[in-house]
């Protein structure tokens, strides 16, 4: 055996060495993930969390462990530790242009509006064609007061989704802040197949042609069972809410905006946006200066 054989063979036995471990450490890896999701599928996610965390001291370079705890802490409604994991991956993986959505939407549970649309923005930048699709980016155009761009997006969200009387109303909050509501009233979308409870009476009451008192009626019409009333509900006095706020009509809409964050975790992200309104409102009334009394 020469020189060069024997070389090339301690290379091929070193290699063979290093894959094989690379293996085993994936099969743990794996291994260990699906103990993880075993443990939260069963509801226990203090466990879950917890083999996560001691997977993750044992295999510090491996995102996937740090993937699953994000989102476990996401789903408990505990958004900094998802962003915190999420920071953490994207800096091992800054191509991963899904966890700049992850991260934007857990940054805007937390009121992070200007970080939550650099992640949103980033995320279109590198996936194009989800700008259509994006609606969560348009909201938080709102928040960050980026009206202008907040319309061409629910403009845009339009294209995909014709039939949506929340699309519509965002774009018309969007209008309403830049151009007043004579304004959003002249170019409110026309919507005419959304059949969801009270969304129609919603519509004609954005639309000029419909009151409070027939959003109210229509969330009790037709004497709904517990769940399909609280739905009713919520989605009826969020509306409200932004209706009258969008009127100047600042007590009346903290009123509506309150009721739906009540018990907001049992409807999805729009209940989450419910909570973030009412914080935002919060917030907005500690800042203003109180007027002093005179003597």
């Amino acid at each position: 055996m020469n020189r060069n054989t024997r070389t090339l063979r301690t290379l091929l036995v070193a290699a063979t060495c290093v894959l094989g471990q690379a293996l085993g450490q994936a099969e743990t890896v794996e291994k260990l993930a699906n103990e993880i999701r075993n443990a939260y599928s069963l509801g226990d996610a203090a466990k879950a969390v917890k083999l996560a965390t001691d997977g993750i001291q044992k295999h510090p370079d491996n995102t996937t462990l740090l993937t699953l705890r994000g989102r476990i802490h996401e789903e408990e409604n505990q958004p900094a530790k998802a962003e915190a994991d999420y920071t953490s991956i994207l800096k091992k993986e800054p191509n991963n242009s899904g966890l700049y959505h992850r991260r934007g939407v857990v940054r805007f549970f937390q009121l992070k509006f200007d970080d939550s649309l650099a992640d949103f923005d980033k995320f279109i930048e590198m996936v194009p064609g989800q700008e259509p699709y994006h609606w969560q980016r348009g909201l938080v155009h709102y928040y960050a007061g980026k009206y202008k761009a907040g319309r061409k997006q629910f403009e845009v969200h339009q294209t995909v989704n014709t039939q949506d009387v929340e699309n519509a109303v965002w774009h018309y909050l969007c209008v309403a802040k830049t151009d007043g509501v004579a304004e959003a009233e002249k170019h409110f979308i026309k919507i005419t197949s959304d059949r969801r409870v009270p969304l129609k009476q919603i519509h004609a009451l954005f639309a000029g042609k419909g009151t409070e008192q027939q959003v109210l009626d229509a969330i009790k019409a037709g004497d709904p069972g517990p769940g399909a009333l609280a739905r009713n509900q919520f989605y009826g006095h969020l509306y409200l809410g932004l209706y009258f706020e969008s009127q100047g009509k600042e007590e009346k809409a903290a009123k509506y905006i309150a009721l739906s964050a009540k018990g907001h975790e049992s409807h999805g992200y729009m209940g989450q946006v419910a909570r973030v309104h009412h914080e935002w409102l919060q917030q907005k009334a500690k800042r203003k200066p109180t007027k002093k009394k005179s003597k």
